[in-house]
């Protein structure tokens, strides 16, 4: 994963859902939320790809 790299599939809308009683807001595109979305440069290549999985993992759970 190079540092450049962003999980941005230019469908750029936003929803919310409630998770364990807390109410997320995300992008249907990429599934990032808007705190991902703004810190992405700053995450290390570790963070990138922990939070990968658990976009996988909303991918799923938010459909």
């Amino acid at each position: 994963m190079t540092n450049d790299y962003s999980p941005c599939i230019n469908i750029c809308r936003y929803t919310s859902t409630k998770l364990d009683k807390e109410e997320i807001i995300y992008c249907v595109g990429c599934y990032r939320s808007y705190d991902e979305i703004s810190r992405w440069s700053s995450y290390s290549d570790s963070e990138k790809k922990d939070i990968e999985v658990e976009l996988e993992h909303r991918k799923v759970n938010f459909n």
